[in-house]
């Protein structure tokens, strides 16, 4: 009998210890973890482009949450990043470095609790911003120009 009991409690050690790890999740909101300890990541918006010096807005939706945290930083990777903790849904900025681009990613904050990093949106500083900011334009005098040739038997 003792031997039996012996061999019940190595077969349930060894399927204990070959048991794949799953990890805990002790949120009763969202027990499998899928919004992380159970809020949503904000999503968030950005101008593609801003005048340098002017202000703009980066927004993010409302997730249900009272505070949210939004970093900002001038890589992807956010090393040296800057937060702010925040109870709005967006936040205004002002850089007057032309071609800069600045990053933001966002979470809500609930004490130890959060949704995890938002996906980052980024934003570039531009001198000027035009609707036809990609083509490039010349000036050319009147009386400049002749479209076409002189020979006039081949066109």
């Amino acid at each position: 009998m003792k031997s039996l009991h012996l061999m019940f409690i190595f077969v349930v050690s060894l399927s204990i210890a070959c048991a794949p790890d799953k990890p805990k999740f002790d949120n009763p909101l969202d027990p499998d973890g899928v919004n992380f300890q159970g809020y949503q990541a904000p999503g968030l918006s950005v101008p593609s482009a801003a005048l340098k010096g002017t202000s703009y807005t980066v927004s993010w939706n409302n997730v249900g949450v009272s505070s949210y945290v939004l970093e900002e930083a001038n890589n992807d990777s956010f090393a040296n990043a800057v937060s702010f903790t925040v109870t709005e849904t967006s936040k205004s900025f002002t850089h007057s470095s032309t071609g800069e681009t600045w990053y933001y990613r966002a979470k809500t904050n609930i004490g130890n609790k959060d949704s995890g990093w938002s996906s980052s949106v980024a934003i570039t500083m531009k001198d000027k911003i035009t609707p036809l900011d990609a083509i490039k334009m010349v000036s050319i005098p009147g009386g400049t120009f002749q479209m076409g040739s002189n020979d006039y038997s081949n066109e």
